[in-house]
């Protein structure tokens, strides 16, 4: 929660906020249950999927391994590969929007002490998350589809059905139907 308000803050002060609208914990429906997603972006520049980490340490990992690890004194962890969850974020928000994948920048950004060991992809990073975002100067979008987008993203942030509570819950029957 810490990263993902430092996050929030960050991009807050730095997006125009006449041209990105910013979404924060969202919980978006898919057709076997929810996915959060930590931070989505819209503009006329794309739609800016964020997914959050806070930790410490030195992280391992390359973009198709499988999981990532965490190297912090002397003890490691490792941990799903926050690429691969988040395509399965943009891939939710793409079928729940109904657009074509193409408009989605899918991003991880890493909060905290962390030192990355390995060579991580461009779309990987501990700083310079809003250099980045203003790097997409080519609008893919036109103005009344990016309100369409803001109007369904907003009818999430309102709807009582999509808690974390139940995104919890759904987390739990997936995981155990896939025992």
């Amino acid at each position: 929660m810490v990263g993902e308000h430092t996050v929030s803050s960050l991009l807050a002060g730095s997006l125009d906020r006449k041209l990105y609208t910013r979404f924060e914990d969202t919980i978006v429906p898919t057709s076997n249950g929810t996915t959060q997603i930590d931070h989505i972006v819209v503009s006329a520049f794309g739609i800016f999927v964020i997914e959050t980490k806070n930790v410490a340490g030195w992280i391992f990992g390359r973009e198709n391994d499988a999981k990532w690890t965490q190297v912090l004194f002397g003890k490691k962890w490792r941990f799903q590969n926050l690429l691969r969850q988040n395509y399965r974020h943009t891939r939710a928000l793409a079928e729940f929007l109904m657009l074509g994948h193409s408009v989605f920048h899918s991003i991880v950004f890493f909060i905290g002490n962390c030192e990355f060991k390995t060579p991580m992809p461009r779309r990987v990073m501990n700083s310079g998350l809003s250099s980045y975002i203003h790097k997409f100067q080519s609008r893919c979008m036109d103005d009344v589809t990016v309100a369409n987008i803001v109007r369904a993203l907003r009818s999430l942030k309102v709807n009582p059905a999509l808690t974390r509570q139940l995104h919890v819950a759904s987390l739990g029957s997936a995981i155990g139907t896939n025992l």
